[in-house]
């Protein structure tokens, strides 16, 4: 057996098995909790009741849990609180400059299919809401939470008046419905609920008053407007830089930098003739600086030629080594 290699025997792979299995889950460090207050949550969620918790200062103490599954539900208890629980203790810290609306428990298409519940809260603030003040929010229920903006995909269409570009939160218009002429809330449409009358109507877009497709239809022409609209506002915000030419084809004698900016017209400034003599020293500096460029990339091929040959001989070297320790491993030799 080569050096350096260790077989184990199938009595210490299961030794090793049973070790690994066995190993205890690592603590839960709890901070700003009450250690009745965790007991009472572990002794819910725990099989057994298998767990200890042990007291490190005032505002802190750890919890240490026996068996995997123990400490898996434990990790989960921030997705038990429902939305009233969350939103009583956000209520108590409300003021006048930060007032909330509502709180729903934010759900995914993949989460909803596999039936898990996820620790993300959406919350609706009032429109007059400072949200700096919701940075000094950092504990509710004892759990440290983290705020992050919304990233809406798609555009923002009102569930009450189905115009685009605000939510129903910040609206005070008046209801109007997706796919009827009547104004009532969401949910009390007539033509949803009776489905001979649904195949039998066509739904009615109150944003272009036309019949054959619903407010919410991506192909309406007052979406079309809404989204030109967006674009031509994006165009006017942005800021146009002067494009600088570097090119000296584009350098003209005799006008300067500031007639430039300031309009002025370029004959105005009448410029020298360029005689016969000037024209060929210009043409004699550039034969010879082409010259110096010419050399310059034949140094640099050459070296580039030499330093390939050094890198193919050392790959043939390397190759000649490894093929002879490869004979060496399947001769049965060690290596010292």
């Amino acid at each position: 057996m080569p050096r350096g290699q260790i077989k184990a025997t199938p009595e210490q792979n299961k030794t090793i098995r049973e070790v690994t299995f066995t190993c205890k889950p690592p603590p839960i460090n709890i901070l700003y909790q009450d250690p009745k207050e965790t007991v009472q949550l572990i002794s819910h969620s725990s099989s057994q009741g298998n767990f200890h918790i042990k007291r490190i200062s005032k505002t802190k103490h750890v919890l240490q849990l026996n068996t995997l599954e123990d400490f898996q539900k434990a990790k989960r208890l921030p997705e038990s609180f429902s939305e009233q629980e969350i939103m009583g203790e956000l209520q108590s810290r409300a003021n006048n400059e930060l007032r909330f609306e509502k709180i729903t428990r934010f759900k995914t298409a993949k989460s909803v299919r596999e039936g898990r519940t996820l620790p993300i809260y959406l919350l609706q603030i009032s429109a007059d809401s400072d949200l700096k003040n919701l940075n000094n929010i950092k504990y509710i229920n004892h759990h440290i939470i983290k705020w992050e903006k919304l990233k809406k995909k798609g555009d923002a269409q009102c569930r009450r008046c189905q115009r685009f570009g605000h939510s129903a939160i910040n609206c005070n218009l008046n209801y109007r419905c997706v796919k009827c002429k009547d104004q009532h809330e969401p949910g009390n449409c007539v033509r949803g609920k009776d489905a001979i009358e649904q195949m039998n109507s066509k739904p009615f877009c109150v944003n272009c008053n036309t019949e054959g497709h619903p407010a919410s239809y991506r192909g309406c022409p007052k979406f079309t407007e809404y989204k030109e609209n967006l674009q031509i506002q994006k165009n006017k915000n942005k800021i146009n830089t002067p494009t600088i030419i570097a090119n000296p084809a584009f350098i003209k004698p005799g006008l300067s930098y500031a007639n430039t900016l300031k309009g002025t017209d370029m004959d105005t400034h009448p410029t020298k003739p360029i005689s016969h003599n000037n024209t060929s020293n210009q043409n004699t500096q550039n034969k010879q600086k082409e010259q110096q460029d010419i050399h310059i990339l034949q140094v640099r091929t050459e070296r580039l030629e030499k330093t390939m040959e050094t890198l193919v001989a050392n790959l043939e070297r390397m190759s000649t080594q490894m093929n002879h320790l490869a004979n060496m491993l399947t001769t049965g030799y060690h290596i010292q």
